[in-house]
């Protein structure tokens, strides 16, 4: 955690140096009216001088209108520093998200993270922990009055930060726990409203209801438990020092009948201590924000921290679109590496061949499926274009390679026309209305009640199972990929569908792609060169009649339109 929060601040170090100079600052003149105190008793009262009081009085007003500029400033680069932390981290942790499967899984509790250690960066807890480095100084202060207050001083900082610990350390566990289940619950309700619908039809809401209940309180009763405890020792802790405070004045007063120093220090004295130990109050007080805090940024730093999967790759040229898999093994758990999904699966497609994957449910189609594109990593073995390995692809670059339709299609919020051009900041009307013709889908999305406008994701426009596969059909279509992957790609569609779906097969092998599809319809293999079966976890071939290589054909203008 030390080292996470070092690194931290080298990130946004210049906004740290502001913060330290305004503490410096407001730590230095929140002493002027201990100062006006000891000179009024001490100056003021024996001299009666109404001159030298006056000018006192306004000296210190003076100071204490400085002091409160600094203050009320001081948590201004506080702000930024969180904004430069949310630049800096923001992309690292999206693509670390991006490009690790269990990373993604854990997204919820990853944003979280984010957003906690980004409000903690900025908020007015961490910018009183700049007080604490000021304690020596006040405890010198406290020495030079005597010797004694300085040693008194030290023993009630110490006392106070032991009580600090214990309550830490008394309830570490309670908070974890509180933290894990506050996530469990969060989690829970977020997978729940995902699936709302199922919910509904299954009647289910009731049942889920309790289980979120007992799960919330679950979290309460974690809070409880930590707030009983933790109330304990910060009830010690302010019963010792408005005792310490006390015992303070009764000092003061002692060594002023004694000679040893003069009747204003003793207020002088009272002030400034209370001075000395309000960083730690103020750390006890907010620990809860600070642990979260600083727990968020170490898991932060954990995922960010240096991964040669996601640092910048150079730009390869572009390639003909050889794909090959040599000895694939995926095994779902890696707890147990023996029982595998896939074994051992060597497949080589040339640009212009399309290649059907079958086989039973559950044989691992879709994850084989997965494992071309990238979406997930196999336990054993490469996938390659070009014979250039598939993490060697910069992500970009990998992205206008291959046109990937999953089984389960889901889209962004965004209109049609965005998410067929997948987000691409440099996508034109054309290129994304050639996608959609070559899916045999403009006419369908023209008909939509905003055409290529219509947003999706979300709770936007409703599409049919269908339309959703030729929609996304145009997106894993967009940009002429040398490479086109389908997952099940006619499961939902009808004979109008079905037929835009060969088209576009046979169109996408004429210009050179490779095609790869999984499929239990067997209306596909009248556009594909071979097909395989997945049997125990390996890759069987079976004989079919090779369909005939498509021949180059003139293409189409596309017809403008507008397209958002």
């Amino acid at each position: 955690m030390n080292a996470s929060f070092a690194a931290m601040i080298r990130g946004i170090g210049p906004h740290m140096r502001a913060i330290l100079l305004y503490s410096v600052i407001t730590n230095l003149l929140v002493i002027a009216p201990s100062l006006h105190m000891l000179q009024v008793y001490d100056r003021v009262l024996a001299s009666r001088s109404i001159g030298t009081l006056i000018y006192l009085t306004l000296i210190v007003i003076a100071a204490l209108a400085v002091w409160g500029l600094a203050d009320a400033v001081r948590s201004h680069p506080a702000v930024r520093a969180a904004a430069k932390y949310t630049v800096s981290v923001a992309p690292k942790l999206f693509a670390r998200m991006a490009a690790d499967p269990k990373a993604a899984q854990r997204s919820g509790k990853t944003l979280r993270d984010f957003s906690t250690a980004r409000g903690f960066i900025g908020g007015r807890t961490f910018v009183t922990l700049f007080d604490v480095p000021f304690i020596p100084f006040y405890v010198l202060i406290m020495a030079v009055l005597h010797w004694s207050l300085g040693l008194l001083t030290v023993i009630g900082i110490l006392v106070l930060a032991a009580l600090s610990w214990l309550n830490i350390a008394a309830t570490e566990t309670e908070r974890e726990r509180s933290r894990q289940a506050e996530s469990d619950a969060i989690g829970f309700a977020q997978g729940a409203f995902q699936r709302i619908e199922d919910l509904r039809a299954h009647g289910m809401l009731s049942t889920f209801l309790t289980i979120w209940g007992r799960k919330t309180a679950l979290v309460l009763n974690e809070n409880e438990a930590v707030g009983a405890k933790s109330a304990r020792y910060q009830a010690a802790s302010k019963t010792f020092r408005q005792a310490l405070q006390v015992i303070m004045m009764a000092w003061g007063a002692f060594l002023v009948l004694h000679n040893d120093m003069s009747a204003g220090m003793i207020f002088m004295s009272s002030m400034v201590s209370g001075k000395a130990f309000s960083p730690i109050d103020q750390v006890i007080g907010g620990w809860e924000q600070i642990s979260r805090g600083l727990a968020a940024i170490r898991d932060i730093e954990a995922l960010t921290g240096p991964d040669k999967s996601i640092q910048a790759r150079m730009s390869l040229p572009e390639p003909e679109g050889r794909l090959s898999l040599d000895a694939v093994t995926y095994a779902p758990d890696p707890g147990k590496p023996d029982r595998r999904l896939l074994s051992d699966i060597t497949l080589r497609v040339a640009p212009g061949e399309a290649v059907l994957v079958t086989g039973p449910t559950g044989a691992g189609k879709s994850t084989l499926i997965r494992i071309m594109v990238g979406a997930i990593a196999p336990t054993a073995g490469a996938v390659s274009v070009d014979d250039i390995g598939q993490d060697v692809w910069p992500s970009s670059q990998w992205g206008r390679i291959v046109g990937y339709m999953p089984q389960d299609i889901e889209f962004f919020p965004g209109t049609v026309g965005m998410n067929i051009a997948r987000f691409d900041p440099e996508a034109t009307e054309e290129k994304v209305i050639a996608a959609a013709k070559g899916a045999s889908v403009h006419d369908l999305i023209v008909g939509l009640p905003d055409g290529y406008r219509t947003p999706l994701g979300g709770q936007a426009f409703a599409l049919s199972t269908g339309q959703k596969q030729r929609i996304a059909l145009a997106r894993a279509l967009y940009g002429d990929p040398r490479i086109l992957v389908l997952d099940e790609p006619n499961a939902s569609l009808d004979q109008p569908g079905e037929r835009a779906l060969l088209v576009a097969v046979a169109e996408a092998r004429r210009r050179g792609a490779a095609v790869v599809i999984a499929a239990h319809r067997t209306s596909i293999l009248r556009v594909v060169n071979r097909a395989f079966t997945i049997a125990e976890g390996r890759l069987e071939e079976l004989t079919i009649q090779a369909a005939p290589t498509p021949q180059p054909q003139a293409d189409a203008e596309p017809r403008p339109a507008r397209v958002a």
